[in-house]
C-alpha cells in the first residue's frame, strides 16, 4: 500500500479560510450596526458598551480566532443587532450567511427535512435566540433535537457559525447537556453582554 495515498485518504477536509476584509473593519461594522438600529426605529447611542463589542467583533472577524462566535447575556442588549450587522458587513464583501432563529430551525426540522439539511450544511450560518426553541420535536413519530444536531454537525465540519442567546454558560449545560456545552467551549469564542436593554 502507498503510504502517502493512505494518509491523503484519511485526511479531513480542510476548514474554510478566514475572511478577507480590508480597511478599518471596526468603522465599517459600526456603520452596519447603525443601519440595523435605524431600521428598528430606535436611536443609535454609540455608547462605550456598544463600541466595546464592535471592537471585539472586528478583532474576531480579522484575527486568528475560532470559527464560531457566541453573543450571549442580558436581554435587549444588542446581540441580535450585532449578528445582523456581521451578516451585513460580510455580505458587502460578497460572503453569504444563512440566517435563521433557533425557533424557526426547530419548525423547519419538523416540517421540511430537505431545508433543514440545507441549513445544517450552510457554509456560513447565523442562529438567533438559542434557548427559546423546543429542545426536541417530533418528526414522523421520531424525536429529534434540531439545534443539537446542527451544532454536532457544524462542530464536525468546522463550519462558520454565529449564535445569539440569553443563556449563560451554566444554562447551556442545563438545557442542552454537558456534551453540547463542552463542544461550545471548543467551537466558540464568546462575547458576554451585561448591559441593560436598549429597548424602550
Amino acid at each position: 500500500m502507498d503510504k502517502e495515498l493512505f494518509k491523503q485518504a484519511l485526511a479531513e477536509e480542510p476548514a474554510s479560510p478566514r475572511f478577507k476584509l480590508s480597511g478599518n473593519v471596526a468603522e465599517q461594522l459600526e456603520e452596519c450596526y447603525k443601519i440595523v438600529v435605524k431600521r428598528r426605529e430606535i436611536p443609535y447611542s454609540g455608547d462605550a458598551n456598544t463600541l466595546g463589542v464592535i471592537n471585539k467583533v472586528s478583532k474576531w472577524l480579522t484575527g486568528d480566532y475560532k470559527r464560531c462566535l457566541l453573543l450571549y447575556g442580558s436581554v435587549g442588549s444588542g446581540k441580535t443587532t450585532m449578528a445582523e450587522s456581521i451578516c451585513k458587513l460580510l455580505g458587502f464583501y460578497g460572503y453569504t450567511i444563512l440566517s435563521t432563529s433557533a425557533l424557526d430551525l426547530s419548525r423547519t426540522a419538523r416540517e421540511d427535512t430537505e431545508k433543514f439539511s440545507y441549513i445544517m450544511n450552510a457554509k456560513m450560518l447565523c442562529i438567533d435566540d438559542m434557548g427559546i426553541e423546543p429542545i426536541t420535536v417530533k418528526h414522523y413519530g421520531s424525536e429529534i433535537s434540531p439545534f443539537v444536531e446542527v451544532i454536532y454537525h457544524r462542530y464536525k465540519k468546522k463550519l462558520f457559525t454565529v449564535v445569539t442567546s440569553n443563556l449563560v454558560d451554566e444554562d447551556i449545560k442545563d438545557v442542552y447537556g454537558e456534551r453540547v456545552a463542552d463542544r461550545f467551549k471548543e467551537m466558540f469564542d464568546k462575547i458576554y453582554y451585561t448591559h441593560k436593554s436598549y429597548r424602550r
